[in-house]
Parts: C-alpha cells; sequence; structure tokens
C-alpha cells in the first residue's frame, strides 16, 4: 500500500503467514530490514530518499520520497517472466 501526502510516499510492508508459512514471513522481513538498512545509509540521487520509519503491530512502515512509475521490483519481477 501507497499513501502519497505532497512528495512524502508512506509504504506499508506488512508480513503475512500464509501457505507458506513462518519461514516464507521471516524471508519477507529479512528482505523488508534489508531495504530498510540499504536506504539509510544510500545518499545517492539515483535511489529514493528514506526519510523515516515505524511500526504498529500489523505492519513495517517507511516514510520515502515519491517517484511515480511504481515500485522498482514490481518492474523486475514483471521483466523475468
Amino acid at each position: 500500500m501507497l499513501d502519497r501526502m505532497g512528495s512524502v510516499c508512506i509504504r506499508a510492508c506488512s508480513v503475512q503467514a500464509g501457505r507458506s508459512g513462518f519461514e516464507e514471513a521471516c524471508v519477507q522481513v529479512e528482505h523488508i530490514l534489508a531495504e530498510k538498512s540499504t536506504l539509510e545509509q544510500v545518499d545517492n540521487p539515483g535511489f529514493v530518499n528514506l526519510y523515516g520509519s515505524f511500526q504498529d503491530d500489523e505492519c513495517i512502515y517507511l516514510a520515502m520520497e515519491f517517484v511515480p512509475g511504481g515500485e522498482f521490483f514490481s518492474h523486475l519481477k514483471s521483466r523475468k517472466r
């Protein structure tokens, strides 16, 4: 889910253990935390700026710079098919 507020985008990352179970949920958490860690460390105009993050009982929220065009990973997945 993406919410746009001016030039800031809030991305909600929810982890759901579905059919694949606990191990898949752990992999999702690792990916989200790796993305957060990478964005915190990178200071490059070619990357989206991460302004902050927070969480509640269900989601991790990443407040990032809004960039039109969609999520990069979605584009990568669609090209792989």
